[in-house]
């Protein structure tokens, strides 16, 4: 555990915590994949951000991690779902993209000058650079609701082949890894549109293959036509 010299400039912090303009900081502690702000309120009572009591003494500890906000931000999807709506309002996103954008950066200083094999940037200053530069794809899914909060269904598609490549060093032939992602496509894809893969195979080995129903051509396409 080290004390962050980037982090500890009061100007800084408040400027990306806005938040913490209201209480005393103590110190910055950057704990490698964390980083841990320790404060206290003020000789005056002041509000507490979440339920409004005025107090001079700890009213709670909080630990922010970045998958938290996205977690919330999920769940806010969920619920605009139900409602019927196809996207979060535009001024919950500028809140939620607000609070990242903040976390992103404290990252980014944080990692800025840690060291690194081989004069490389430290892992944890690249992801952060990452998440910054591809922020709109992160978001994506609060305005389109048809696109999952995480990329888990890319990552377990792939992670198969991977792992054989990984144990065994190869695949025996190019046309056998293509057989088995095409399978594996039409595996995912039906159970994606709620057909068991027992269903899928068997529907394969009668000669007519589950397919995906056609879309109903919009009217533009049929002027068009």
């Amino acid at each position: 555990m080290r004390a962050s010299s980037v982090l500890c400039d009061a100007e800084l912090l408040t400027t990306v915590f806005p938040q913490l303009a209201a209480v005393l900081v103590q110190r910055v502690v950057d704990e490698g994949r964390r980083v841990r702000v320790v404060a206290r309120t003020r000789a005056d009572p002041v509000p507490c951000p979440r339920c409004g009591t005025r107090t001079e003494r700890v009213h709670g500890y909080h630990r922010r991690w970045l998958t938290d906000l996205l977690r919330k931000a999920n769940t806010l999807v969920v619920t605009a779902r139900a409602a019927g709506n196809s996207r979060l309002d535009q001024k919950t996103i500028d809140a939620l993209r607000a609070r990242y954008d903040a976390d992103v950066r404290i990252g980014e200083l944080t990692n800025l000058s840690r060291p690194w094999t081989d004069e490389k940037n430290h892992p944890g200053l690249v992801l952060a650079r990452r998440l910054a530069a591809k922020a709109d794809q992160v978001w994506l899914f609060t305005t389109n609701f048809t696109i999952p909060w995480t990329n888990n269904p890319s990552e377990q598609a792939i992670r198969l082949p991977k792992r054989h490549q990984a144990v065994s060093g190869y695949w025996h032939t190019p046309t056998t890894l293509a057989a088995y992602l095409r399978v594996r496509s039409y595996l995912v894809s039906a159970r994606d549109h709620g057909l068991t893969a027992v269903d899928a195979i068997r529907l394969a080995l009668a000669g007519t293959p589950w397919m995906p129903a056609r879309r109903a051509a919009s009217p533009t396409h049929a002027l068009a036509a």
